[in-house]
């Protein structure tokens, strides 16, 4: 799935996220289907602060979380 990969090391999912070529880090869950979901709500997030026309979207990030 894209967006998540598994650490081994820490044994849980990393959903991971490109926004302005910068890797974001959003968290790491027990289950994929958990990362999945922070990735996708993430991406339609996203998608709603471009549509607004708003540009720096690294510093819009971090109102989401």
């Amino acid at each position: 799935m894209k967006g998540t990969y598994f650490r081994k090391d820490r044994g849980k999912w990393l959903a991971t996220a490109m926004v302005d070529k910068k890797r974001i880090h959003i968290g790491l869950f027990v289950n994929r289907e958990d990362a999945k979901a922070a990735y996708d709500k993430l991406q339609t997030q996203l998608k709603k602060i471009k549509q607004n026309g708003k540009e720096n979207r690294v510093n819009e990030f971090k109102g989401l979380r």
